[in-house]
């Protein structure tokens, strides 16, 4: 079974490929376009990279080392007949499937990874941007990776599932999940619908004027304050601001008591007023 192991050994690298791309992008996102997401400093430090490298070897060593584990009956000769050529057979059809689990699962746990791991260990962590993360690093980035990773796995796996079946007998195989063509047609219309719909409702959470915001050196418009660091907060009525909290400081500063700082200070305010008026 050279061929199952030359496919499984391309079908891996295809699915690293692609949930490393989602997740280069997934970061880009989260760290250069949401500007009140919690990365604020200007250079990418050497221990956010250290963080990333790890979490990201982890995720997909877990994924590799099930998945070879779940896979390991497809490496064997398929015997002619009895419950154990069944359960080959069954998983041989499965294997898209299961890829796309794995990816699935994987964003899971980057999404608690990133969403709350990563901002309880630099102490800006809060439910609101935490909800944020994961919703846009599962729902969204998991979702459409996850199904790029079926559609791509399961075109190549194509050539190799006629070896299970050598007299082409696939509906015969009873308990497997079998994707029909409106099925596939619905996956990508959410997949070109709603998920840009979510992704926006992900930004314009992103950018709720409500919450904390920060600019560093060379984002601030303003030429004079472009060797400084600003850490804003507006406060006000659910309806309307009415004012801004805002700390400036060095571009050293620890932008995680600042902001922590200028979000208690606006939220105070905030209730002040709702209570005032």
């Amino acid at each position: 079974m050279a061929d199952v192991e030359r496919a499984f050994a391309r079908l891996t690298l295809t699915q690293l490929v692609g949930n490393l791309v989602g997740a280069l992008l997934t970061w880009f996102y989260f760290r250069f376009v949401d500007y009140t997401a919690p990365q604020f400093q200007v250079q990418i430090s050497p221990a956010e990279i250290a963080f990333f490298v790890v979490a990201f070897g982890g995720l997909i060593s877990i994924g590799i080392a099930w998945g070879s584990r779940w896979a390991r009956p497809l490496s064997r000769p398929v015997p002619g007949t009895g419950p154990g050529a069944e359960v080959v057979r069954r998983r041989a059809i499965m294997v898209p499937y299961v890829f796309a689990a794995l990816s699935f699962g994987g964003w899971i746990g980057a999404g608690l990874t990133w969403g709350v791991i990563y901002p309880l260990i630099w102490g800006f962590f809060t439910p609101a941007s935490s909800l944020r993360s994961i919703f846009g690093i599962t729902c969204v980035a998991g979702t459409v990776t996850a199904a790029i990773v079926f559609f791509a796995v399961e075109h190549q796996w194509r050539r190799v599932l006629p070896a299970f079946f050598p007299e082409a007998d696939l509906s015969e195989v009873p308990g497997v999940l079998r994707l029909r063509v409106r099925t596939r047609l619905l996956v990508i219309f959410v997949m070109l619908s709603v998920v840009p719909l979510s992704m926006l409702g992900v930004l314009t959470a992103a950018l709720d004027s409500r919450d904390a915001y920060v600019r560093i050196g060379g984002e601030n418009a303003e030429p004079a304050l472009q060797s400084l660091s600003l850490v804003a907060a507006n406060y006000g009525l659910p309806s309307r601001n009415l004012g801004t909290v805002s700390v400036i400081g060095p571009t050293r500063m620890d932008y995680a008591h600042a902001i922590r700082s200028v979000r208690e200070v606006a939220f105070q305010l905030s209730r002040f007023m709702e209570d005032l008026y």
